[in-house]
């Protein structure tokens, strides 16, 4: 099958080599006098015939690699075929390189022991080891044998990890100030294993108000290792709310009706950064002696699995109390300054946040 492939691909390339000279000749002679249009199209030429030997030189490449996968799983399983039923799994190890410490292999592998070392086992096996690294986000990574060669029972399986090369930014490398400083802030994957989890929280502090964000997985030319590509779409206005409710307990004339005003805005300083402000009023028929407001502005930073929170906020009021002889006025003012400092401690599902707050 390999073999025919190849064959394949020698007849392509022949063919492309083929209508290039044939275009390149075709191309010269019309172009014969003038000798600087000569000379563009021989190295435009040029260039292309060395594109396309690379291609050819890469698809060649692929296939050998994958007969040659091919042939190591044909022998791989071919000691179990001659008696299934006498060969039973004793051991199973799973070499994880010194990464992915979290992850626990062994209630997966304590249900093979003593089980028929058969074709069909290992396969189920190595489904089902591959289902646990998939479940704990590392979609990018797979589960081998180690030793092709199985001897009495022992099966040793290792990891091959895929990892993060890039942060790319509309398929190219940050350029701008904004983007620069949108992935600052991010957490640091490069040269780190790929983890959807780590995307999940990668998405969450990208989409702001004034930014919707989305990121893929795309290939790059390091082997075992992926690109994370970022599309942004940003907007220069800020979300502004205005509401009235009728939250009060008493009746329309004493504060039963409030006004509230919102305003969310974000990446001000282009560091996936998110401040609001927001506002309250009570309306009273006798405004003068009676009055209800509020103030609150907030910033709220991403850095990394780390999240700042700045809270500042003020709450006033005025009422007056009719008694027998009097008036009696009361009135009141609170100020809070609030600073909250939180961490991703661990990824889901067994996600913990541990935050701090700091009320002066």
């Amino acid at each position: 099958m390999g073999k025919y492939q190849s064959n394949r691909l020698n007849y392509l390339f022949l063919g492309c080599s083929a209508t290039f000279l044939l275009c390149q000749s075709t191309l010269a002679y019309s172009q014969e006098t003038n000798p600087l249009t000569q000379e563009l199209l021989h190295l435009k030429n040029k260039q292309q015939f060395e594109n396309v030997n690379e291609n050819f030189k890469k698809a060649q490449q692929f296939l050998e690699d994958k007969q040659a996968v091919e042939e190591e799983a044909k022998s791989t399983l071919a000691t179990d075929s001659v008696d299934e039923t006498s060969k039973k799994i004793t051991r199973i190890t799973i070499d994880l390189g010194g990464k992915g410490g979290a992850l626990n292999f062994d209630e997966v592998s304590q249900r093979y022991l003593n089980k028929p070392l058969s074709t069909k086992v290992v396969f189920q096996l190595v489904k089902d080891l591959t289902d646990l690294l998939y479940r704990s986000g590392y979609v990018t990574s797979a589960i081998g044998l180690k030793n092709p060669k199985i001897k009495n029972g022992d099966l040793e399986f290792v990891v091959l990890w895929g990892t993060v090369n890039d942060i790319l930014v509309a398929g190219e490398k940050a350029t701008h100030f904004r983007d620069k400083a949108m992935l600052a802030v991010l957490p640091n994957l490069k040269n780190k294993l790929l983890n959807v989890y780590d995307i999940d929280q990668m998405v969450e502090i990208l989409n702001t108000t004034n930014k919707s964000a989305k990121v893929s997985v795309v290939a790059s030319q390091e082997k075992g290792a992926s690109n994370l590509n970022i599309e942004r779409v940003r907007n220069d206005w800020p979300e502004v709310t205005l509401s009235i409710n009728n939250s009060g307990t008493e009746n329309n004339a004493n504060g039963r009706n409030q006004a509230s005003l919102n305003v969310a805005w974000s990446d001000l300083l282009g560091t996936n950064d998110r401040w609001s402000f927001s506002t309250g009023y009570r309306f009273y028929k006798h405004s003068k002696a009676n009055q209800q407001r509020n103030y609150a502005l907030s910033y709220v930073q991403p850095l990394s699995f780390s999240t700042l929170e700045l809270k500042l906020a003020e709450s006033e009021y005025k009422k007056s109390l009719q008694g027998e002889n009097d008036v009696y006025t009361s009135s009141g003012k609170t100020q809070t300054a609030t600073l909250k400092l939180s961490h991703v401690l661990s990824i889901p599902p067994l996600a913990v946040i541990a935050s701090v707050n700091v009320i002066p």
